[in-house]
């Protein structure tokens, strides 16, 4: 009867807190893991009563357990967050059980091993699931297929429209859009390009086209940027192009913006009329 005991409480709790993690991952919701943990503990030695006594009214009682660690562990989606947890564990349960079978196996740790195997397979799956539902709402909403030339020379990528980047050129007033690093290698020559990363002069024929742009945010004190003015900007968002002409760039270090197709970061200002060719 210990053992057995042990072998609940082992499933009951690190079983249990998994599939609460993969749940509150797939609704973005907060968990109260020591609330839930103390609950679970709960459950397990009322099971081990009831499945002694009682086994009849063991599937009653966790349904209860799981209506009650619903409601006092989470803080919104109760009926929603119950449905998933049911729906993970019947999952990962019949898959357990199905491969047990199809294997054969006879000692009960190899069976928990394998449960536990399915339920971080439905952790993961739920991570990367979100994952993937969240970026592809913000790629169909933020993320626009960007052309810029410059002369001879043209870049072709995305850009992410930031609506926190308000920053504007001085005098001109024109948005700023940023770009990385692998742009500027493409768009500018290579004596521009040593320019801003301060390596040598402004070449004369650049420096009308080179802003000085004070910026200031949250998370760094007031600097000066250097902006280069691009020819042509070509944005292409829900199937409408916008252009614009000599609009200011800041070519910063980094490497890419929001994720790793995008290197460019727009202003929602680039898609005022004003500003369109």
């Amino acid at each position: 009867m210990t053992l057995y005991f042990e072998y609940l409480l082992l499933v009951n709790i690190c079983g249990g807190l998994l599939v609460l993690f993969a749940v509150s991952r797939c609704l973005k919701t907060g968990i109260n893991i020591r609330l839930a943990s103390g609950i679970l503990m709960l459950y397990t030695l009322t099971e081990s009563l009831v499945v002694t006594y009682h086994p009849q009214l063991s599937g009653f009682l966790a349904a209860m357990s799981v209506l009650v660690i619903s409601k006092y562990t989470v803080k919104r989606q109760m009926v929603l967050h119950a449905a998933l947890i049911l729906l993970f564990i019947f999952s990962s349960g019949s898959m357990t059980l199905y491969t047990v079978s199809l294997l054969n196996f006879q000692v009960f740790y190899l069976c928990v091993i394998l449960l536990f195997i399915f339920l971080i397979g439905h952790l993961i799956f739920s991570i990367k699931a979100v994952d993937w539902i969240s970026f592809s709402s913000v790629q169909a909403s933020f993320i626009c297929e960007v052309k810029l030339k410059q002369g001879q020379a043209i870049w072709v990528g995305k850009g992410y429209l930031d609506s926190g980047n308000a920053l504007s050129a001085p005098f001109s007033g024109k948005p700023v859009m940023f770009a990385d690093a692998n742009v500027s290698s493409e768009l500018l020559p290579e004596e521009v390009v040593a320019y801003l990363n301060g390596i040598s002069e402004c070449p004369d024929q650049w420096k009308e086209r080179i802003s000085f742009i004070p910026s200031k945010s949250v998370h760094s004190a007031c600097e000066i940027l250097l902006g280069v003015e691009c020819e042509k900007v070509e944005v292409t968002s829900n199937g409408k192009t916008f252009v614009f002409e000599n609009i200011p760039v800041v070519f910063s270090k980094e490497q890419y913006y929001v994720e790793q197709s995008c290197h460019c970061l727009l202003s929602p200002m680039q898609m005022l009329q004003c500003y369109q060719k």
